[in-house]
């Protein structure tokens, strides 16, 4: 259903471009592939309180109550309701009560729950992650036209006593100091001045 509600996004996002070029028939060969799929959505990927996550390979149902684990995935809810599937019945306020309900927590959004204990297809891409249904988070890109606020530590505070961590002029000198884009991206994650690995 994940990929449906991002069918539908997408189908949606072309209608609009092909509307202001001047190709209204383009537009409404679109939008009528955009309600077909929602359709499809709605028919097949509605469990009765969110969205489903799939049909594996054998068609069983990935994502559903009837599941022992893995019942809801975070992916489907947010793309489904961003695509505006279910916005008209319903749909989308329950399957983002559903989120609130059963995956957010005051460290963040669960990728699903509950978590797999064993090795299944819709974990795949990442299993650890899937498995243990470990807070969804992606680090946050800083703005490059705003500067980095954090005060520096200076050479005395850095590793080897030198700036860069002890290592020489021209060897990522700003990573090893955690002012590279890569610290600031994922601050909070490792301490500043961790070797990177």
């Amino acid at each position: 259903m994940f990929i449906g509600g991002l069918f539908v996004l997408a189908a949606t996002e072309f209608a609009q471009i092909a509307e202001r070029r001047g190709r209204a028939s383009d537009a409404a060969g679109y939008r009528a592939e955009a309600e077909k799929m929602a359709h499809v959505v709605t028919e097949h990927g509605w469990d009765g309180e969110w969205f489903r996550r799939a049909y594996d390979h054998a068609g069983r149902v990935v994502g559903s109550a009837e599941n022992a684990e893995g019942q809801i995935f975070i992916e489907p809810q947010g793309m489904c309701v961003m695509s505006g599937i279910g916005l008209r019945n319903g749909m989308a306020v329950r399957a983002l009560a559903s989120v609130r309900k059963r995956l957010a927590t005051s460290h963040g959004i669960l990728l699903l729950q509950p978590a797999y204990t064993r090795y299944h297809r819709a974990a795949r891409r990442s299993r650890a992650a899937r498995r243990l249904g470990r807070v969804h988070r992606h680090p946050a890109l800083p703005r490059r036209d705003v500067p980095d606020q954090r005060p520096q530590p200076g050479p005395d505070q850095r590793p080897g006593g030198q700036p860069g961590g002890g290592r020489s002029p021209g060897q990522g000198n700003a990573r090893a100091a955690g002012t590279g884009r890569y610290d600031r991206a994922c601050r909070g994650s490792r301490p500043v001045n961790a070797p990177m690995r």
